[in-house]
């Protein structure tokens, strides 16, 4: 699995990575890894899909989400510096991940051109996420916010078909579950969602 995730790996790479690498199975919404938590690794996604969040008590901001299709090596941003992670990532869905030390993917990177370039896309890409996050929240009103993570939802959930609590986008939004129940309302009435009791459906016209 390894390898077809990362067709441009060297078998090499894949056999170290393989051999060195912590296999860890999560369940749904089980936690990977919390704020504040001492994690010198880097993770393999084999399969699931995750959340990343900015991990500040009960009002955690969904920062951006990862999974094997869209990027699938998760660095906790200590990599050259044992401290402690500024985030915390949970699983949305049933998930494989592979923990390698973050000792050995640096050795690995000096040596396999094609893991450094990996890394980089990985940092690239968490960065450009986070400032689009940081842009949403200071920029957007909150309808505006929420109806691109409705739609971003039915992307990473592949499902017009949205089964998610209204404290849990209240939380992932950084917004009062009262101000999420109100917007709800709004873009239902205009026509943007259809609300049932245990999901949010975007209209059809709305797909993309």
């Amino acid at each position: 699995m390894l390898s077809i995730n990362h067709p441009n790996f060297e078998k090499e790479l894949c056999d170290l990575i393989l051999q060195e690498g912590i296999l860890k199975k999560y369940t749904s919404q089980s936690i990977v890894a919390n704020k504040g938590d001492y994690k010198d690794y880097t993770v393999f996604i084999l399969d699931g899909l995750l959340k990343v969040t900015l991990g500040k008590e009960t009002n955690n901001l969904l920062l951006y989400h990862i999974s094997k299709e869209d990027n699938s090596v998760l660095t906790f941003m200590n990599i050259f510096t044992n401290t402690p992670i500024q985030i915390a990532v949970t699983a949305l869905q049933e998930s494989t991940l592979l923990f390698v030390s973050n000792t050995k993917i640096l050795k690995w990177s000096s040596k396999f051109d094609s893991l450094e370039q990996e890394l980089f896309k990985a940092y690239h890409k968490n960065n450009k996420c986070l400032l689009q996050t940081v842009k949403n929240v200071m920029t957007n009103s909150l309808e505006q916010r929420l109806f691109e993570y409705i739609k971003n939802k039915t992307i990473v959930y592949n499902d017009s078909h949205i089964h998610i609590s209204r404290n849990e986008i209240a939380s992932d939004l950084y917004a009062s579950k009262e101000a999420i129940s109100r917007t709800i309302k709004k873009l239902e009435n205009d026509n943007k969602i259809i609300r049932k009791s245990r999901s949010i459906i975007l209209n059809s016209s709305n797909i993309f």
